[in-house]
């Protein structure tokens, strides 16, 4: 991670306006210098991402601040590191290492009230000319089924075996990672339909964000099951969508992408356990619509096209809140870490290309950040009170 000189000469200039992060420690820390210098560092150049020189650039460390848990590791070293660059505080290093545990609680903690109120502030500043947002469902608070049972991973693997000849999820134990438990959450909203190409254009009209797209040389570099001719039918030019495809899932968009679209609608990604819960109900149903696979409900390997189709063709799909195309279609982003180092988020509801055992509900799969895939999308979800 590169250290700047100093938080009060580091600038970046957007079209919102420029600005110093020394302003935003003043605000949101109360005038703790040290920590409001870690955070300024964060926001600009978490992980080592530099940022456009556009709003999007605040757009984009939104995204990154309230996902900003599993940079624990690397803020503890550079918290470090920012105390041994700092005359005044060299004689109390090892006091800093100490600290840093209850120090890095406190960033935590601020970092998710910094990323909430920015959120706000760009959803006033960025998309005053936006068209109305896609149609939100409320999800009412309360306790559901979440993960598998035994006997629900035993029938995936059965349908995976038995439809398709394909013992690949049973070899590689893809569904030994559906922990069986009972989360009780807040009510929240959640996307009825999956952000379509068409709402992504909007966003990168009015933001200047990258267009989806993924060179040869990088999709190569990802290794994936898929050559890169099946890729050039999903990708954008001149910053629009494939003709015909204005209302079919975005994809070709990574973690980091998703969620500054959320966040320039004033809403984020959803958890895994709001997505799970949207999609299957309280009951622990295996698919949204019950405990039998059915093709004819659903876009999947097992009944075609073998694309991305227009979002809520399939309502005999829909999940007991309405949610539409939650299994098949496409993969969706969660703001759920799969694993910490390196990062990889969890990818929920299986695509058009899977097997019937990875379109269940609670199936789970993890990608990194900065995957863009033909295969992966997102909807946005919400508190209740936004």
């Amino acid at each position: 991670m590169r250290i700047p000189p100093t938080s009060s000469t580091w600038r970046r200039p957007t079209r919102l306006a420029s600005f110093k992060i020394t302003s935003f420690y003043h605000v949101f820390f109360d005038g703790n210098k040290r920590t409001g210098f870690v955070v300024g560092i964060l926001f600009l150049e978490l992980n080592g991402y530099r940022f456009t020189a556009t709003e999007d650039a605040a757009t984009q460390a939104v995204l990154e601040l309230a996902a900003a848990r599993w940079t624990k590791w690397d803020t503890r070293r550079f918290y470090a590191q920012t105390q041994r660059r700092n005359p005044e505080s060299g004689r109390i290093e090892a006091a800093t290492e100490r600290r840093a545990e209850g120090e890095i609680m406190h960033l935590r903690t601020a970092l998710s009230w910094i990323a909430l109120m920015l959120a706000v502030y760009l959803s006033a500043a960025c998309h005053a000319g936006q068209a109305s947002p896609p149609p939100m469902v409320t999800i009412p608070a309360g306790e559901f089924w979440m993960g598998s049972t035994s006997e629900e991973r035993e029938y995936g693997y059965r349908l995976d075996e038995t439809l398709h000849g394909s013992t690949v999820a049973r070899r590689q134990g893809w569904f030994e990672v559906e922990a069986r438990r009972r989360p009780d959450l807040p009510a929240y909203r959640i996307d009825r339909h999956l952000v379509t190409n068409a709402d992504y254009a909007r966003f990168v009209a009015d933001t200047e964000h990258r267009a989806p797209f993924v060179s040869q040389s990088v999709w190569r570099g990802y290794r994936l099951v898929h050559g890169y001719p099946a890729v050039v039918k999903f990708l954008w030019r001149d910053e629009h969508p494939p003709a015909g495809r204005e209302q079919h899932p975005v994809v070709l968009v990574s973690h980091i992408d998703a969620a500054a679209y959320c966040a320039w609608r004033g809403a984020r990604l959803p958890i895994e356990a709001e997505w799970e819960k949207a999609a299957r109900g309280t009951d622990g149903r295996y698919f949204p619509w019950g405990d039998t696979f059915d093709a004819e409900r659903l876009n999947s390997e097992a009944g075609g096209p073998f694309d991305t189709v227009p979002v809520g063709q399939y309502p005999n799909g829909q999940s007991p809140y309405g949610v539409l195309d939650m299994a098949g279609q496409v993969f969706e982003w969660t703001a759920t870490l799969f694993r910490k180092e390196p990062p990889r988020y969890v990818v929920k509801g299986g695509s058009w290309d899977d097997f019937p055992g990875v379109t269940r509900s609670a199936a789970r799969h993890g990608r990194s950040l900065e995957l863009k895939h033909i295969l992966i999308g997102f909807r946005c979800a919400a508190s209740s009170w936004q």
